[in-house]
């Protein structure tokens, strides 16, 4: 990762979208990012930071979210997010059974390495107080990427096995 090439770009960022996007980690209906509601934050984001994923991602549907139909094209009606970890995405779909997985690279926000560059940036006494190790480590394992307000993706094809519906985009 090439965190310095997060340093002169993060000075645009104002204060309130630094925030917003530390709150996507703990709690994303706290931003409304989930749903229908535009945030200029992650928009900026986007804009300045997104680079093409080169692996595989995965995202799991929760039941009655509502944030996704799929037949031919999976269209998200906010924001999508994906995860390079499998586990994590399994997790997201335990109750459903459905996990997207994203074969292609397109332009996305990597928003793990993006948050840990805000921690190293950090004077020691923050960093601590912030539990920046910890931070790291939790965005590290979620390994997040964000795609713009209602991405829409084609459906390549849609395998069932041992009860799971794995919906292959690209």
């Amino acid at each position: 990762m090439n965190l310095l090439r997060f340093y002169g770009l993060n000075e645009q960022l104002t204060d309130d979208d630094r925030e917003t996007l530390h709150l996507l980690q703990h709690d994303k209906e706290l931003t409304g990012a989930e749903y229908d509601q535009r945030l200029p934050a992650i928009d900026r984001a986007l804009a300045m930071f997104k680079k093409p994923c080169t692996t595989p991602l995965y995202r799991g549907l929760p039941p009655g979210r509502g944030n996704a139909s799929f037949d031919k094209l999976l269209k998200f009606k906010g924001y999508a997010s994906f995860s390079e970890s499998l586990e994590i995405a399994e997790g997201f779909a335990d109750q459903t059974g459905v996990i997207v997985k994203l074969v292609r690279a397109r332009d996305a926000f990597c928003y793990y390495e993006w948050l840990e560059s805000e921690f190293r940036a950090m004077d020691r006494d923050s960093f601590e107080m912030a539990d920046g190790d910890w931070a790291i480590q939790a965005a590290r394992d979620e390994a997040e990427w964000i795609f713009p307000f209602a991405s829409t993706f084609q459906v390549n094809r849609t395998t069932k096995r041992n009860g799971i519906t794995l919906i292959e985009v690209i």
